[in-house]
């Protein structure tokens, strides 16, 4: 997004109109989407009637959010980078679903985990994004069963971060 769209070939609309707002709802998954509201209204009422440059908009977020988020905005305004998790296994120790998840991709996105159970509840586990800052390209996650039976286990189950491949984003019991 940050080249002049004269450079950005076939795809410059796609760029130019589509990715920011999917950048938006991703920053979402990362710090909960009324705090992007909060601090996008900040970053309005901030530059009303001015002329803000895309780094400005940056700062006033970081600002607003009381978070560096530098490496998001790199990652969503300054590469084409694509998102490529996966979950590669999930197997059973001491009462908990061990999770392994492989990051297959180019873009640093947060870890966000649904475990549906038989009895019909659900619950969440989420891991921040510097789980991978280290170059690590997995994680392992222990969920606790609390006493109950792991149905399935959904990878980013909002499809906030337009994840490249989701046939691997999904397990049940039993497959």
């Amino acid at each position: 997004m940050m080249w002049p769209t004269d450079y950005a070939g076939p795809n410059a609309g796609v760029t130019t109109y589509d990715k920011a707002p999917l950048a938006l709802r991703a920053l979402g998954g990362v710090v909960g989407d009324s705090a992007v509201h909060v601090a996008f209204a900040a970053y309005a009422t901030e530059w009303r009637l001015k002329h803000p440059t895309p780094y400005d908009f940056f700062f006033s977020m970081n600002h607003s959010l009381k978070r560096n988020l530098d490496w998001f905005w790199y990652e969503w305004f300054f590469t084409n980078s694509t998102v490529d998790q996966a979950i590669s296994s999930v197997t059973t120790r001491n009462g908990n679903a061990v999770v392994v998840v492989r990051d297959k991709g180019d873009m640093v996105v947060p870890v966000i985990l649904r475990v549906d159970y038989t009895d019909g509840s659900s619950g969440s586990t989420t891991r921040s994004a510097d789980v991978w800052f280290s170059g690590a390209r997995s994680v392992t996650i222990s969920i606790p069963f609390h006493g109950k039976t792991v149905k399935s286990i959904t990878l980013d189950p909002e499809d906030r971060f337009l994840d490249l491949d989701r046939a691997d984003n999904a397990w049940s019991a039993g497959h």
